[in-house]
């Protein structure tokens, strides 16, 4: 139902809109690979889409893992008959959401029971190509790391980010206004458009400065579709974000490491018994 709602929306909003440059599905939009057996139903709603936007689509799909019980969470780029071009697999995979750690000892516990399989992190940024268009991809939180995002724009120069994500099991929390905020920061931050693609809403297109152009409100089938520009090159936060923070995390220690020492030598002080404040 899933995969056919996106494909019927894509291709009524060609309809009415046109053919745009770029299409982009979210997180999750895919529950299983349409290339392999065991994701064949979906392959028909893919290749629908794929030839009405002729081949300009990215999606999210789960993607088999390395071994049993294992997945990788992927977005990926298709052409006009639905095959996958290039994928790139989320690197930073949530603990007790997408594997448990340690399996073997808390595996068994009820709550955890609700993750049967275990992400593979994907390694290194990846650049997708739809035409000419290179497109930084990220996939849910990881949003909220700013090296993440820099890494994977300045892989390739990338001239646009795509943010696809699932905010569904936050149902109408703040989380789903928090995410689309993030993803103006690392607008921002990358002199970037962002697409901000989100199974459940909220969904965003946000403008290079931050400025939200469009967007689809949560629980709501909506297709949003504006005009964004197209960058290249570095801007002076993705040039000196990396040493500032290298920087911070070092003068933090340093001062964290003198307080301490100034505190022990103010206990060692009040503890000795020749100070006159402590005699009778």
């Amino acid at each position: 139902r899933i995969a056919d709602a996106h494909a019927d929306a894509t291709i009524a909003a060609v309809a009415d809109g046109g053919v745009p440059d770029l299409t982009v599905w979210a997180e999750n939009a895919l529950d299983r690979d349409p290339s392999t057996e065991a994701g064949a139903m979906l392959r028909p709603a893919l290749q629908r889409a794929a030839a009405a936007t002729e081949g300009a689509l990215v999606t999210g799909v789960i993607r088999a893992g390395d071994g049993p019980g294992t997945f990788r969470n992927s977005i990926v780029a298709v052409d006009r008959t639905g095959e996958i071009t290039s994928a790139y697999d989320k690197q930073t995979v949530v603990p007790f959401g997408e594997y448990v750690p340690l399996r073997s000892v808390f595996g068994d516990l009820p709550p955890l029971r609700r993750v049967p399989r275990d992400a593979i992190a994907g390694e290194g940024p990846v650049t997708l190509e739809v035409g000419e268009l290179r497109i930084a991809p990220v996939i849910c939180f990881e949003t909220l790391f700013g090296p993440t995002v820099r890494a994977a724009v300045d892989a390739d120069d990338a001239g646009l980010v795509v943010a696809a994500t699932n905010d569904s099991s936050f149902g109408r929390g703040a989380e789903s206004a928090q995410h689309v905020n993030q993803s103006r920061l690392r607008a921002v931050e990358t002199g970037r458009a962002v697409v901000h693609a989100s199974i459940s809403g909220t969904s965003a297109i946000i403008d290079a400065d931050g400025t939200v152009l469009e967007l689809a409100p949560l629980f709501e089938v909506a297709t949003i579709r504006a005009t964004v520009p197209v960058a290249s090159g570095r801007t002076p936060a993705m040039v000196v974000a990396g040493p500032l923070s290298i920087a911070f995390a070092a003068l933090a220690l340093l001062l964290g490491t003198a307080g301490l020492a100034r505190r022990r030598r103010s206990v060692s002080d009040a503890s000795d018994p020749a100070d006159p404040e402590l005699q009778p």
